[in-house]
């Protein structure tokens, strides 16, 4: 750990090293100029890495935790049966590109594994601030420096003409409950989105839902999204209610609701 580094952020460095380890592999595998021994070599530490990333889903508390912690070893296991295999039969021509396969189909389910831990933690500690709900919205929809390479840019409307009141949130929460609702959305086969900020007497609103047909509701914006895995749905409960929030999903429309701080 560094100086004045922190054991959360030290763990996830962690994490995100083994992660990027395993997206390193998947591009030197497509790469035909990386040959058979130099891939080999790198076997043994990519083992680690998978060690690396189920110890970062242990310790589950809650019972969504403890479904995104089976689902990530799952997929682990078969990583690593890969690896061990390659490494026991060499990386000729069929066995790399056996392996190419399983990362790639691998790799986007670890990534969103990993961004919904991600999300519980900062939720159950998150960091707060005073915002508008206009500025928190687009804040959230904007946030795409720490996506990983599979996440989707997808193009939404952006309604924030009633969203003047203050509210208390981490933006990086609701950033990833907001993608996870436009992601579930479009599962239900909508493809024009709009993001709808509400103030309301007691409370305020966040409404993925189809835009009207004649286009003409809010701004485009592209915001980054991961693919949607099993555990999706009760990670993004478990983190709106620990914010304080609720999340009411429907058929075609997802809304997420927390108290008001006060008018601005």
């Amino acid at each position: 750990m560094k100086k004045n580094e922190s054991p959360r952020a030290s763990a996830w460095g962690r994490t995100r090293d083994a992660l990027a380890a395993v997206h390193n592999l998947e591009t030197l595998l497509r790469s035909p100029r990386v040959g058979a021994s130099t891939l080999a070599a790198l076997l043994p530490e990519l083992v680690g890495s998978c060690v690396v990333l189920r110890a970062a889903f242990d310790g589950a508390e809650s019972l969504a935790r403890t479904e995104l912690a089976a689902y990530a070893n799952e997929r682990l296991l078969v990583l690593e049966h890969a690896l061990n295999e390659a490494g026991a039969g060499g990386l000729e021509t069929r066995a790399r590109l056996a392996l190419e396969q399983v990362v790639s189909s691998v790799l986007s389910e670890l990534d969103a594994a990993v961004d919904l831990l991600d999300l519980s933690e900062r939720a159950h500690g998150a960091s707060v601030g005073e915002l508008s709900l206009a500025e928190l919205t687009r804040a959230a929809l904007g946030m795409v420096g720490s996506s990983p390479p599979s996440a989707e840019g997808v193009l939404v409307r952006v309604d924030t003409e009633d969203a003047a009141c203050v509210v208390l949130a981490d933006p990086h929460v609701v950033a990833r409950v907001l993608g996870g609702a436009i992601v579930r959305v479009r599962a239900a086969g909508v493809r024009d989105i709009v993001v709808r900020a509400r103030c309301e007497a007691r409370a305020v609103t966040l409404t993925v839902a189809p835009a009207p047909a004649d286009g003409a509701t809010g701004s485009p914006v592209t915001t980054r999204v991961m693919r949607r895995i099993p555990p999706t749905d009760a990670i993004l409960e478990d983190a709106v209610t620990a914010i304080g929030g609720r999340l009411a999903a429907g058929e075609r429309s997802v809304v997420l609701s927390f108290p008001v701080v006060r008018e601005k």
